[in-house]
């Protein structure tokens, strides 16, 4: 009798012992589960920022609505294009009032809006408040000749 009492409490011992083991192995899983829900949502949120960015950054329509803007016609594959973009926006990034937009040639938008002001890739297009083109800078330029192009053509009264 004694044999089979501790037989049995081994054997409770052991299933206790197997749902230990289980629920620890089902909480760590559980756990990587919500962590890898966590970094798939944080990514998620991330690419809906980007796009969100992205439309920003491609909405001309702002042209004429009172602030000044600069719209840079681009081809995404031109070294040249994304060499005038980084300067570009160095520079606009200490001049706050001035948007900064881009027509991307490999878009139909974008390509109409470049043969609309006959320009090509590596170009910037200068509209002042009224929506009026007021400047074009062609080609990679260096932010201190930009900044000088902006405040003439841009920065005025507000």
């Amino acid at each position: 009798m004694r044999e089979r009492k501790a037989s049995a409490s081994a054997a409770r011992a052991g299933s206790t012992l197997q749902r230990l083991i289980g629920d620890r192995l089902g909480r760590r899983r559980a756990l990587q589960w919500i962590g890898g829900l966590g970094l798939a949502s944080i990514g998620a949120v991330a690419i809906a920022r980007h796009d969100a960015r992205t439309r920003e950054l491609h909405d001309l329509s702002v042209i004429g609505d009172g602030t000044p803007v600069v719209v840079q016609v681009h081809d995404p594959s031109c070294p040249l294009c994304r060499r005038l973009m980084a300067t570009t926006r160095d520079t606009l990034d200490d001049m706050p009032s001035i948007r900064y937009r881009v027509a991307d040639l490999t878009s139909e938008d974008g390509r109409a809006f470049g043969d609309a002001h006959r320009a090509g890739k590596v170009t910037l297009l200068l509209f002042d408040r009224g929506g009026d083109l007021v400047g074009r800078v062609e080609g990679v330029t260096p932010a201190d000749s930009l900044r000088r192009t902006f405040e003439e053509r841009l920065a005025g009264p507000t």
